[in-house]
């Protein structure tokens, strides 16, 4: 099993009085690309951009200090997507930044430039728990505070949460990559679905528009990870 693996650029930026670390992946694959639909903001990707999106997500549950930026609001969705444009950038991190998504532009306008770095990460297996391991058990209790956020603001997708959020809900996108190709054969839909709501005591979790619905595309030609 490979190691995740990303290029990125490393900027350091002032902030409302604080160092803002952005980490922006460099060259993200041209078959990733995100879009809000209805009731979903729904992640577009071929094998090697659910490889991508994995090692961002494993990146972000790493690194509290941290906005993980995709860019990729220039890539086109796949030919059959309902979706119309734009197309969004995508940027991870955690809750404890108390990052204001309103600030995001001027942000990212400052965080051009960056230094060049290699980061390699442990295996997906070694980031994330199975979805047997996983627990997601405490999210059915109105207190439990682990849960993942999304917004938009700037073009631009956050998802935010906790370390226990990126590391349990991770599970559901190892599930993803790891049957990425068994399925392709019978030509049938294949996706991770992510709710930020909390669990309700004897019920599924309600889809909502803020639900994050991650499909395999076979309108692009698959790719090696």
């Amino acid at each position: 099993m490979k190691r995740l693996v990303l290029q990125v650029a490393v900027s350091h930026i002032r902030h409302h009085g604080e160092e803002l670390r952005v980490v922006r992946v460099d060259r993200p694959p041209r078959h990733f690309a995100v879009g809000a639909s209805r009731h979903y903001y729904d992640i577009h990707v071929d094998r090697t951009g659910a490889v991508c999106l994995a090692a961002a997500w494993a990146l972000a549950k790493h690194s509290p200090r941290s906005l993980v930026h995709v860019p990729i609001r220039t890539n086109r969705p796949p030919p059959d997507s309902p979706e119309p444009a734009p197309t969004l950038d995508l940027v991870l991190l955690h809750a404890s930044a108390q990052f204001r998504v309103s600030d995001w532009k001027s942000v990212r306008a400052r965080s051009r430039a960056g230094l060049p770095q290699r980061i390699e990460l442990g295996t997906i297996h070694q980031e994330f728990p199975s979805t047997d391991e996983a627990d997601f058990g405490p999210t059915s209790r109105p207190s439990y505070p682990h849960h993942l956020r999304y917004a938009t603001a700037a073009e631009t997708l956050f998802i935010t949460g906790s370390v226990p959020a990126f590391e349990r809900e991770g599970a559901l996108l190892r599930a993803f990559v790891e049957n990425f190709d068994g399925s392709i054969a019978g030509g049938y839909h294949h996706c991770a679905e992510l709710w930020p709501t909390l669990w309700r005591p004897g019920h599924r979790r309600r889809i909502g528009p803020a639900g994050l619905h991650v499909i395999r595309e076979t309108g692009w030609a698959l790719s090696p990870a």
